[in-house]
């Protein structure tokens, strides 16, 4: 449970840098790695609920 808020921190993180920052370098691998993220959480909070 601990790893689902350590992403769900991360997730928020680039979230916020995407909302505020002028200008984001490597935009798709940040794309690749929030969708990741996200397929990650949806998948341990899925296990939590079996």
């Amino acid at each position: 449970m601990i790893e689902i808020g350590k992403d769900l921190t991360r997730l928020r993180q680039m979230r916020n840098k995407a909302d505020y920052e002028d200008t984001i370098f490597n935009l798709q691998q940040e794309a690749r790695t929030a969708l990741m993220l996200a397929q990650q959480i949806i998948s341990a909070l899925n296990k939590l609920t079996q």
